[in-house]
């Protein structure tokens, strides 16, 4: 017992407790505990922190908002809606006026607006001026006046919907013209494929031989006496779907004639159908060349003066030259020949032309452009009625026809796409033309 007292247990007191006591915990206060107080968080304190309150909230105020453009507002209420880019087309819905092409899904409205705020102050851009100079006329029920009611540009006005294509003043970036200034030939086939649905009315006068090469129509039956001269309307129906590269467009044709034949001096009805396809082969910058097919099917009447009576096929190229960002050129070459017509009667013909269309105005929701085109047809072979019951042969038959014309580009597009409008007129430089004047309207729907 006394070896187990003071031998052994002092051992375990003096010996074995102190050293925990005096060396391992001073080792874990001192050095262990010490060095992230006095090292790491002085270090996330001094440096890291004020680094980020002194040199990147800074570098953010003046740097950033030096490259960024003039807040437009200086009114504190409605400066959120500086970094809002300028409205283009304005919504009216109730009280508030809708500006559809912000980022976010606030708007302006009357009682975050009113006229007592002082709104709206000054704006450099005519789009902003032209928007909110209508709430500076909201009266205090939301509703306009009745002497306001009336404006045509008032977004809340019933005939904004119809004129609010001219309510735009004109712009210096890319308008709505430059856009389309690329499709607005009418005679001539364009190379870029473009989906849309038109309607075509053309009215011409003066058609000599039309059974020439049965180009126009078919022979005359035994028998029957050929008419020599004939005026035509058509109201054709054209619908264009496709993508960049490719398109397929058919064309559904009403024909009225009135000519001087004794058996069918007038009639009218369903003409011959058409299907064409456009096939881009160069895509470049400035140049376009496409491959073009049409095949016109023999769904007229060829005993009523409406049809061929055959089927005809029509290879050709397209060309387009873009001059600036207000000017194309165009070009076209097609070949024109039948499939099934009159041995002796059908021929061959060539079909050539050149054209430009250029920019006059735009907007960002109206455009004005003029067009010329130069359109020859070379009937290279085949035969004609030149009477009762004479034809004789024709050979190298050439025409020339200068068609100038205007195009209406009314925006912004709706449900039924983007509208345009296009008068053209034509007439034939010499008498071998397959008419002596020509009108045409057309209506199109751009999707």
């Amino acid at each position: 017992l006394p070896l187990r007292d003071e031998e052994l247990l002092p051992l375990r007191d003096e010996e074995l407790l102190p050293p925990p006591d005096e060396e391992l915990l001073p080792l874990r206060d001192e050095e262990l505990l010490p060095p992230p107080d006095e090292e790491l968080l002085p270090l996330r304190d001094e440096e890291l922190l004020p680094l980020r309150d002194e040199e990147l909230l800074p570098l953010r105020d003046q740097e950033l908002q030096s490259i960024m453009p003039a807040p437009l507002f200086d009114d504190p209420k409605v400066a959120p809606y500086n970094d809002v880019p300028p409205p283009i087309f304005l919504e009216c819905q109730e009280d508030m006026l809708i500006l559809p092409e912000r980022e976010t899904d606030s708007v302006f409205s009357h009682e975050s607006a009113g006229a007592d705020d002082g709104f709206p102050p000054t704006a450099p851009d005519e789009r902003y001026q032209s928007a909110l100079s209508v709430f500076k006329r909201q009266s205090g029920h939301g509703h306009y006046e009745e002497d306001e009611y009336c404006d045509v540009c008032n977004p809340c006005s019933p005939w904004y919907k119809v004129f609010r294509s001219f309510c735009f003043g004109e712009t210096c970036d890319r308008g709505i013209g430059q856009e389309r200034l690329m499709y607005a030939p009418f005679d001539m086939e364009v190379p870029m494929p473009s989906n849309y649905f038109a309607i075509r009315y053309d009215s011409a006068n003066g058609l000599r031989f039309p059974d020439r090469a049965e180009y126009f129509w078919g022979k005359r039956g035994t028998g029957e006496a050929g008419a020599t001269v004939a005026d035509y309307r058509d109201l054709r129906f054209l619908m264009s779907t496709g993508s960049d590269s490719f398109s397929l467009t058919t064309e559904v044709p009403l024909r009225f004639v009135d000519s001087n034949s004794e058996e069918h001096g007038r009639t009218g009805g369903f003409g011959d159908m058409s299907v064409a396809t456009k096939l881009v082969m160069i895509d470049g910058k400035f140049w376009k060349i496409t491959q073009f097919f049409k095949t016109i099917m023999s769904t007229g009447a060829a005993e009523r003066r409406l049809g061929t009576g055959h089927i005809s096929l029509e290879p050709g190229l397209l060309a387009q030259y873009q001059w600036s960002d207000t000017r194309y050129w165009f070009g076209e070459l097609r070949f024109w020949f039948p499939v099934g017509g009159d041995p002796n009667h059908a021929g061959n013909v060539l079909r050539y032309g050149i054209g430009t269309s250029e920019l006059w105005h735009e907007t960002d929701a109206f455009a004005a452009m003029g067009t010329l085109e130069f359109v020859g047809i070379n009937v290279l072979n085949g035969r004609k009625t030149t009477g009762v019951s004479t034809d004789e042969a024709v050979h190298n038959e050439h025409s020339l026809a200068v068609l100038p014309g205007i195009r209406l580009v009314l925006g912004p597009a709706g449900d039924l796409g983007l509208f345009e409008l296009g008068i053209q007129g034509g007439v034939a430089v010499n008498g071998k033309g397959f008419y002596r004047s020509l009108g045409r309207l057309e209506l199109r729907f751009n999707y």
